[in-house]
């Protein structure tokens, strides 16, 4: 995917997240979103921008697509993803602004477990989906033991659920 831009690419990321509260969206509320790119647009063909996504990033809370109801619930259909990216501005910033971007990390949060680890999983598996269909890259993070890593995506050297669904989205998978 990079390559198809320039030989030499220079990543480039400001904002940590581009994820809103769809409870409390931009612009009217402070939300992380992309627009940071329109802003300070870098005119060179070897710059891709660069953000992070999660669903949970072991805490949980306001910055995530969410809506309210008695109490913080963080989101994993695909519509809500793609509700919450498109007011994050990543369509815009891939399309009418026409930059390459790359997701350099992108996870599930494995260890809260249960009913939450099934959704972190759907989570990534619609995000990716999303990703894949706004011809946007990214990197999975991180390809290590989910026994080690809250977001890991192997346990015990065979890809776990998140893993799978990491390897099922890749274009040859």
């Amino acid at each position: 995917m990079l390559r198809a831009h320039t030989d030499n690419p220079v990543i480039v990321q400001w904002d940590y997240m581009c994820w809103v509260n769809l409870d409390y969206p931009p612009p009217q509320y402070s939300a992380s979103t992309l627009q940071w790119i329109e802003r300070h647009p870098l005119d060179d063909p070897n710059v891709v921008y660069s953000t992070h996504l999660y669903r949970n990033s072991g805490a949980g809370g306001p910055g995530m697509p969410h809506r309210t109801e008695g109490g913080l619930v963080n989101l994993w259909e695909r519509l809500d993803i793609e509700q919450g990216l498109a007011l994050a501005e990543l369509p815009r910033a891939v399309g009418e602004w026409n930059h390459p971007l790359v997701v350099t990390e992108l996870g599930a949060f494995l260890s809260n477990g249960g009913e939450d680890r099934e959704h972190e999983v759907t989570w990534l598996s619609n995000t990716l989906d999303v990703l894949n269909t706004w011809n946007v890259g990214y990197v999975g993070w991180a390809w290590r033991s989910d026994e080690q890593l809250d977001h890991g995506m192997l346990h015990q050297g065979e890809p776990n659920d998140a893993g799978e669904a990491l390897l099922a989205a890749l274009p040859d998978g």
